[in-house]
């Protein structure tokens, strides 16, 4: 079971678009917003991968790992980044990309991905490990991995958006 939170993309000139988006997404086979959306994806999915391996090395805002955890990677032969073991956690919210599910406008974005896997020795999903991490809460610190895109990401989604318009426009003139 997939457990997902939500990020806004905000591009206000979607809304001016809506009856386009909507016609395009309801009734056409591989339109141009679907593609669109598609590389949307890509986009996120390129910025969410290298913010998480450069958070896991100690970039970015996401609490140290303890001493004890540190103690215990040591011991057990696993990886010594943050979040990163096994590297389970991270492919179950990398095979969320997969299989997309399109919220208006918008990517729905979970850990899961359809994926049963088991956190090892716990009888959790990796999944809600991951949703664990991203909301923190007792002795677990926060550590988001789905978070809102940064600018670049932002306005390399606003261009492919202006691109597709402007496709479309000519293919209808």
């Amino acid at each position: 079971m997939a457990t997902s939170t939500s990020v806004k993309i905000n591009l206000p000139t979607l809304e001016q678009y809506r009856e386009i988006f909507s016609s395009d997404l309801r009734f056409k086979e591989n339109a141009p917003i679907k593609e669109m959306l598609d590389r949307w994806r890509a986009i996120y999915s390129r910025f969410l991968t290298a913010r998480y391996y450069s958070y896991s090395k100690g970039s970015g805002d996401w609490q140290p790992l303890a001493a004890s955890t540190l103690e215990y990677k040591i011991r057990k032969g696993l990886l010594l980044e943050i979040l990163r073991a096994t590297d389970q956690l991270f492919e179950t919210f990398a095979a969320a990309f997969e299989k997309p599910q399109y919220a208006e406008f918008g990517i729905l974005v979970s850990f899961g991905g359809g994926t049963s896997m088991q956190h090892p020795g716990e009888s959790i999903t990796s999944a809600e490990v991951g949703m664990f991490h991203q909301k923190g809460g007792g002795r677990l610190p926060k550590r988001e991995i789905i978070v809102p895109p940064n600018r670049e990401t932002l306005i390399a989604m606003r261009d492919d958006l202006k691109q597709t318009l402007l496709d479309m426009y000519h293919a209808n003139t």
